[in-house]
């Protein structure tokens, strides 16, 4: 077994959250914010958008707002708490917001979260922010999704302590989907990839996206349903090329939305296109967001094999922040 593969199994390990540490974590106690703002780009971004995603089934009581892009941009809050999340801590963009957020004073609401520590860290130490750090290993921050989500719902609980995030560290076991994602990815192979969800799960949804693109090597793309039926199935009207499309579906959400999704499935099928229906399993709402991100990783990750590129290589963007560091 590969140390990918390895990793890949070890989702659960990382919603453990006795495996983050934290620093000057007191400074969260007794400030009041009136919404969370994560910044961060790529796979750390995403963690926010996981948190936007969640923070109903959590019981976060604030409104969550992510930022990808430099600096900050006029937001509606007046005591907000920023989290910058950086897995490498050397993301232009994210330091760029946290010193921009340095510089509103509100010092005591800014936090950071990162594993390979870098400049961001520094930073934190600086100024004695609060901060979570988990260790990063060989992971990439597409790997590492558990470790900072886990790591941000830490800090959280500093400041709302009713937080309800559960321990999914056994509940979720990763290593069982890899056999329903060999399948998957043997249905995906040779085609350009459309992932759908319903707008509860967007940022599920662009997670497979991101796998896709990052871990497998192939174009993929992403939407929610019902939004499609309001405009992308014109488009749809003199398809060029192999496509295909998954329709991730979750048995508790809005049977309405399940059944336009599955009518335009099948009418997308009468066009050429596969269409892959992926139930997503588990007990709570939590459970099938995560195993849903378990199941997006192995697919991904045996869609690479079939493809022959090395899943753990990002080599253009690898080119593109070093040409603009």
């Amino acid at each position: 077994m590969s140390g990918y593969e390895t990793n890949l199994k070890g989702l659960g390990r990382q919603l453990d959250p006795r495996g983050i540490r934290t620093a000057n974590f007191g400074r969260l106690k007794g400030i009041r914010p009136d919404a969370v703002i994560v910044c961060g780009m790529g796979g750390s971004g995403l963690v926010g958008d996981f948190l936007q995603a969640t923070a109903a089934e959590i019981r976060l009581p604030v409104p969550v707002t992510t930022v990808k892009t430099n600096g900050l941009p006029a937001l509606p809050f007046k005591r907000p708490l920023y989290v910058c999340i950086s897995f490498s801590g050397e993301t232009a963009e994210t330091l760029d917001c946290l010193k921009a957020a340095l510089r509103t004073k509100a010092k005591s609401g800014v936090a950071v979260v990162t594993g390979q520590g870098g400049k961001m860290r520094k930073i934190a130490e600086e100024y004695r922010l609060p901060a979570a750090y988990f260790e990063a290993g060989d992971l990439t921050p597409r790997t590492a999704s558990g470790n900072m989500y886990t790591s941000l719902t830490t800090l959280l609980r500093g400041t709302f302590p009713g937080l309800a995030v559960p321990d999914l560290s056994r509940s979720i076991r990763s290593g069982t989907f890899s056999r329903q994602g060999a399948v998957l990815a043997r249905r995906l192979r040779g085609r350009n990839i459309i992932v759908y969800a319903d707008a509860s799960h967007s940022a599920l949804g662009y997670f497979w996206k991101i796998g896709f693109n990052e871990t497998g090597k192939n174009a993929a793309f992403a939407n929610t349903y019902p939004e499609i039926d309001h405009n992308e199935i014109v488009g749809f009207g003199k398809i060029r090329g192999a496509w295909a499309m998954i329709w991730l579906v979750d048995p508790e959400g809005d049977s309405e939305n399940r059944s336009k999704a599955a009518f335009v499935a099948k009418r997308m099928e009468r066009k050429g296109i596969r269409s892959v229906q992926v139930k997503l399993r588990g007990k709570t709402a939590l459970q099938r967001f995560w195993n849903g991100v378990a199941l997006a990783e192995w697919t991904a990750f045996h869609l690479a094999g079939l493809n022959g590129v090395r899943p753990e290589e990002t080599k253009a963007i690898d080119e593109l922040k070093s040409k603009f560091k």
